[in-house]
């Protein structure tokens, strides 16, 4: 894997990934990375994470992987780069780009980020960016960067025709943002296309070609694509986009918009504290950030204007505790009751055809046998397919009454039975993923034997006794009712009595399954 500097600018090419929440887009990140640290002549990579909620779960799950080597990855959380980080963001590229270190730079977008806003940084004058505070020997960010390909990925499942993305009359379809998603766009990477059938597909696709027919539109699974059709495409023109940028530009017009709801002083409190004077009622204006139960604790966001929240009513909140997960509780009081679970990796249909081709004694009976069976296992899956959609369904309405309208969850979880390996959580749309993260920190020789730095590193998140295991979660969506999640978590902890006792029960009870964290096993309903 070669980058092309045919006729090159000296500018850093950058590529934007954005899509909506839960679409594949670190998925897709870790891929580029990986694939290109396994080629003869490896680029070097700038990578810039965001994430809207105030814990930035993907940066880590970057962080964690073995696949970043020569790469840098700089975090921007609690705010979007197309809005309230745009002046962050223009900072840290241009600070990137000046250093030389770097072939190449990747941009993960948050998941209600608009990338018509993102490329408007890269004009010749950012007027959003603060001018005033800015270095005077410090470049502009268009003289050391260029953006080369605007990526959206599409989660395929969130398109079915008949359940569209809605949350309401009071704040704009969320179909809106997907659409200028896809519109403003050189490739579209329609991803999880094994979750609809052949007749939806097609039905996808030419939705997706409606709304922009100059871009080029990737199928795929699990965001496996070959990289070099997003990484140095030199794609991106400005003029293509300039239509949309107008039309966008319309569209949310800040003088335009409501003032933000919430609390007001009364016309006595706001006089006195005009005056300077302490105002009757100003414990009004206190909002409670932190909820803590006997077991964990919820954090709300600290307040901040972004246009996502202005113009879809998104907000998000962290859930945390110090406590392993009962695997059965956790099964049947929260994964399968509000969610269906999803092996990205799990084909069988894949696995009998190896079967029927890896004949190693030619037998052509046995042959047929592996072929019927192929074909009556594709029909079933088909059917399966359909069910599975019916579930999701089914499940998301008792999610809805019961959370609030939830749209993306992912972080880490501490699970009794698999006590030393961390499990990644990730929900998206009606589906849950699970998958190992590594062991814990905890385990690790260098957080105990490393160097200071490595030690400060590994031991930032310790609480004893059990140093960094723990549950972290963050949950993205409209009218989300964080008390009852916090409760319905609660109730999948483990007792007192039970966390007491340790890890000898847990295994004892619970089993110790250390590799398998990807089945259904204790965790089924």
């Amino acid at each position: 894997m070669v980058l092309n500097t045919t006729n090159d600018d000296g500018k850093l090419p950058v590529t934007v990934l954005s899509g909506f929440l839960g679409a594949g887009k670190t998925t897709l990140l870790k891929h580029i990375l990986h694939t290109k640290h396994s080629e003869t002549q490896p680029f070097r990579c700038a990578v810039i994470v965001n994430d809207m909620a105030e814990l930035n779960i993907d940066q880590s799950l970057v962080e964690q992987s073995s696949i970043v080597q020569s790469d840098e990855v700089v975090a921007m959380q609690n705010g979007c780069v197309c809005c309230s980080l745009q002046n962050d963001v223009v900072e840290q590229i241009t600070k990137l780009a000046a250093s030389k270190n770097f072939d190449y730079m990747l941009i993960e977008g948050s998941g209600v980020s608009e990338p018509a806003q993102i490329a408007k940084l890269f004009t010749d004058c950012e007027d959003d960016h603060d001018h005033e505070n800015a270095h005077a020997d410090t470049p502009m960010l268009g003289q050391v960067a260029r953006l080369d390909t605007c990526v959206t990925v599409v989660d395929a499942s969130s398109m079915v025709e008949d359940k569209p993305l809605w949350l309401g009359p009071s704040q704009e379809n969320l179909s809106q943002l997907l659409a200028e998603q896809i519109e403003y766009s050189n490739v579209v990477v329609l991803n999880k296309t094994d979750l609809v059938n052949d007749v939806q597909l097609q039905s996808i696709q030419d939705r997706v070609l409606l709304l922009n027919s100059k871009a080029k539109l990737i199928p795929c699974r699990n965001s496996q694509i070959p990289v070099m059709e997003v990484v140095d495409t030199r794609l991106y023109t400005p003029s293509a986009f300039d239509e949309q940028l107008t039309r966008f530009a319309g569209i949310f017009n800040e003088d335009n918009q409501e003032e933000p709801q919430g609390v007001a002083l009364e016309s006595c409190c706001a006089e006195k504290e005009s005056k300077g004077q302490d105002p009757c009622c100003a414990t009004i204006t206190i909002l409670r950030r932190t909820f803590q139960s006997d077991v964990s604790k919820v954090v709300l966001p600290v307040a901040s204007e972004t246009r996502h929240s202005a113009r879809f009513g998104i907000t998000s909140f962290v859930y945390r505790a110090r406590r392993p997960f009962h695997p059965e509780r956790f099964g049947r009081g929260f994964l399968h009751k509000f969610f269906v679970y999803y092996d990205a990796y799990d084909d069988d249909s894949e696995e009998l055809e190896d079967q029927a081709s890896g004949n190693a004694n030619g037998d052509e009976m046995e042959h047929n046998d592996d072929a019927k069976q192929m074909e009556g296992e594709s029909l079933k899956s088909k059917r399966s397919l359909e069910e599975l959609q019916e579930m999701a369904y089914d499940r998301q309405k008792t999610r809805t009454e019961g959370l609030g309208q939830l749209i993306r969850a992912k972080g880490f979880l501490w699970l009794a039975d698999t006590h030393d390996l961390m499990t990644t959580f990730s929900h998206a749309g009606n589906l849950v993923t699970m998958t190992p993260g590594g062991v814990w920190t905890a385990l690790e020789s260098k957080s105990y034997r490393g160097t200071k730095e490595e030690q400060s590193s590994l031991c930032k998140d310790w609480v004893a006794p059990w140093g960094d295991r723990r549950q972290e979660l963050v949950f993205i969506g409209k009218n989300l009712n964080h008390q009852s999640i916090q409760t319905v978590l609660d109730e999948c902890l483990l007792s007192d009595d039970e966390f007491a006792k340790g890890i000898d029960y847990w295994k004892a009870t619970m089993g110790d399954v250390i590799l398998d964290i990807g089945t259904e096993r204790a965790i089924s309903p």
